[in-house]
């Protein structure tokens, strides 16, 4: 689950208020949740031999994964250095 992995431990386990208030924290989870959930249908899909079906999956893993890094690196932008704007990527 998404709870079980590395980064769901993390964030559940955050009790920084510095972390917690930040607006990609709460926006983290969904994401995050969604990488899980159709990384497992697209694996169970392509078991089943629906390679079609399976790789229309990935692409919502794909997107999910790509959600949890800007959040990711919005967090990280903000928090290493709150005075200063942050970079953009």
């Amino acid at each position: 689950s998404h709870h079980e992995c590395r980064l769901g431990k993390w964030y559940d386990q955050i009790e920084d208020p510095a972390y917690k208030q930040h607006p990609a924290y709460a926006k983290l989870e969904e994401p995050h949740r969604r990488v899980h959930e159709h990384g497992k249908t697209a694996a169970d899909l392509f078991l089943a031999g629906d390679r079609a079906a399976a790789m229309a999956e990935y692409a919502e893993v794909e997107a999910a994964s790509h959600e949890v890094v800007d959040l990711l690196r919005q967090m990280i932008d903000n928090l290493a250095s709150p005075e200063e704007p942050p970079v953009s990527r």
